[in-house]
């Protein structure tokens, strides 16, 4: 049987290209993105809550269950460590820490019903922080964090 996996940031060169190299090795594969794109990525906002249950509920629909779910949405605003967090420091925070928890949550029942995987593509700078990068070093931080929370609450979900 192949794997059932969802992608978020499907559109996007790491999310396309996974998405490619998947089906290559027999996988079925649903993506998510701000914008639809064919048959095979629905659109969603992995900042709405609501987009995002309603996204995961037909991807999982449409896979007939989920094994892997791929959390890859990501952004990179620069920004002063040094002034106040403006929008694009929230949206990072937004796109990058808290997608990846709100698709993870509604993904779980699907994932608990498989014993699926979580993979969060977090980054490098999550131990090496940079200057212009605040809210991305602190975001790929916190997913390193989360995932790490995920692991030990969650039994059968690696």
């Amino acid at each position: 049987m192949s794997k059932r996996v969802l992608i978020t940031g499907a559109v996007g060169g790491i999310g396309g290209a996974t998405m490619e190299g998947l089906r290559t090795r027999g996988c079925r594969v649903i993506g998510l993105d701000l914008e639809a794109s064919g048959d095979d990525v629905l659109a969603c906002d992995v900042r709405d809550q609501h987009a995002v249950d309603a996204a995961v509920a037909e991807a999982v629909e449409r896979l007939g269950g989920l094994d892997v779910l791929i959390n890859n949405a990501g952004v990179g605003d620069p920004q002063s460590a040094a002034k106040a967090p403006g929008e694009d420091a929230l949206r990072v925070i937004d796109v990058n820490l808290l997608g990846p928890w709100r698709v993870t949550a509604a993904a779980m029942p699907a994932l608990r019903d498989s014993g699926g995987r979580v993979v969060n593509v977090a980054s490098g700078l999550a131990y090496l922080a940079i200057p212009l990068a605040p809210a991305y070093c602190m975001s790929k931080r916190g997913l390193a964090a989360y995932s790490d929370s995920l692991r030990l609450e969650c039994d059968g979900i690696d």
